[in-house]
């Protein structure tokens, strides 16, 4: 066997063991203009028993704005190879109630970092270092 197809095989198998991942690139169209509602973070369910559902939305030109399931938050986002960064990232003033804290936590931490995304037709995932965001599309009905 030729030193040539010994390291083609080499890597082949390095490929198969270590597996080939491939995210399908999202562009700022595929997410603005969508309104998406948190369901778990870390594979935990996020209640949602009263108003304040903690949600995202993706505008015009990338501007970010929801709500923590407490506080209002505003940014402006940039896309680029799947990954989210928020810059300027602005919360309206109330506090969380302590049983929330840990949503709000998740959420911003996230939020500024800079998030990888991944998209199906029905649910949106941000992740993060420390958390996993899973959101529901929930588009607003007119």
């Amino acid at each position: 066997m030729s030193q040539a197809a010994a390291i083609a095989i080499r890597l082949s198998l390095l490929l198969l063991l270590t597996g080939c991942h491939y995210a399908p690139a999202i562009t700022p169209e595929d997410v603005q203009h969508h309104h998406w509602t948190l369901i778990s973070i870390n594979g935990v369910a996020v209640a949602h028993a009263d108003n304040t559902n903690a949600d995202l939305e993706i505008g015009e030109k990338m501007t970010i704005n929801g709500n923590t399931g407490c506080r209002r938050f505003v940014g402006q986002g940039q896309l680029a190879a799947n990954r989210l960064t928020i810059t300027s990232l602005y919360l309206t003033g109330q506090r969380c109630p302590v049983e929330k804290e840990w949503i709000e936590k998740a959420i911003l931490t996230t939020l500024k970092s800079e998030a990888a995304l991944q998209m199906s037709n029905t649910q949106l995932v941000v992740r993060g270092e420390q958390y996993v965001l899973h959101y529901q599309l929930a588009d607003w009905m007119h």
